[in-house]
């Protein structure tokens, strides 16, 4: 069975962490193939007071390099895909048909993203870039796929050493 692990760091994120771990639950109440974890960095709020009601794993990590939670939570686990999405990210409820047909006929899967407000309203829409502008796009400082609508596989992860 193909699994998803959801890594989200977080900082003293109480008042979008619980937003957040309900998107991921939304998803993985209707397929069990997602496990959802938390790489906090310490937090001095009720971050980890609100994580804990969802009994979700939680790692810790020293603040200063968001990177390097996110990468202690990614080899924290040995499923076969990854995503990371910041503590006020919310994932997207309908991944379950994707996430469901995840294979090994590929190694990243990406799409639009929802730019929201506080109030959950969209702004825009960000959307991968078509393949003839992705190497460009580096040298202008553009970032050709959105990184919060992207899944990869282990083999990539493991290919690109983290």
């Amino acid at each position: 069975m193909k699994r998803l692990t959801v890594i989200t760091p977080t900082l003293n994120s109480e008042l979008y962490i619980e937003d957040c771990i309900r998107s991921v639950k939304q998803i993985s109440n209707r397929t069990n193939k997602i496990k959802h974890i938390i790489v906090d960095s310490y937090s001095n709020d009720k971050t980890l007071e609100i994580v804990r009601k969802y009994d979700l794993k939680i790692i810790f990590c020293p603040p200063g390099n968001i990177y390097n939670a996110i990468n202690l939570g990614i080899r924290s686990t040995e499923d076969e895909w990854i995503t990371y999405i910041n503590s006020d990210d919310l994932l997207d409820k309908n991944l379950k048909k994707e996430i469901e047909n995840l294979n090994d006929k590929f190694d990243i899967l990406s799409g639009a993203i929802k730019i929201i407000n506080v109030k959950y309203n969209t702004n825009y829409i960000s959307r991968c870039l078509p393949k003839k502008l992705f190497f460009s796009s580096y040298f202008v400082g553009g970032m050709p796929i959105p990184q919060s609508g992207t899944i990869f596989s282990r083999k990539l992860f493991e290919e690109l050493n983290g």
